[in-house]
């Protein structure tokens, strides 16, 4: 039988002047172990609204986290999506 397929939303951050889409090992290591599915990263190339066919204004903010760069464009700060800039 076939795993599951379970996306995780990555962020996006700069380390060593490079740009990386990061996953915490905390939600990988959930997806294999406890779900018994297989992982697949989604990269935060964007970030996009849409409720009931029309898209909400706004863009992904950005923020510093940790002292390093770091984007909005995240599920777990979705509210930010929704705010004009």
């Amino acid at each position: 039988m076939r795993k599951p397929i379970i996306g995780i939303p990555a962020d996006r951050r700069l380390l060593n002047s490079h740009w990386f889409h990061c996953v915490g090992e905390k939600y990988i290591n959930a997806i294999v172990q406890a779900a018994d599915a297989v992982p697949v990263l989604v990269p935060a190339l964007g970030a996009r609204l849409t409720v009931d066919g029309v898209q909400a204004r706004g863009l992904p903010w950005k923020r510093e986290r940790e002292g390093r760069p770091f984007s909005t464009c995240a599920l777990a700060f979705s509210e930010s999506w929704t705010e004009a800039r």
